[in-house]
């Protein structure tokens, strides 16, 4: 379930770029927006051992 997830938000932050990047709008600030930063953060946090302990319960 662990990996799942941090699979989701890869697909969610990747897939932010990728509708940036086709629309032309893909620049330096485009990477700071929460549709980038929020996924990537939370796949972060999900690769942790605390947060391996805790879905191995």
């Amino acid at each position: 379930m662990r990996w799942g997830a941090i699979a989701l938000e890869a697909v969610l932050g990747g897939g932010f770029l990728i509708v940036k990047a086709v629309d032309g709008d893909l620049d330096w600030i485009s990477l700071l927006a929460p549709g980038v930063v929020f996924p990537l953060s939370v796949a972060v946090l999900l690769l942790t051992p605390s947060a391996a302990r805790w879905f191995d319960r």
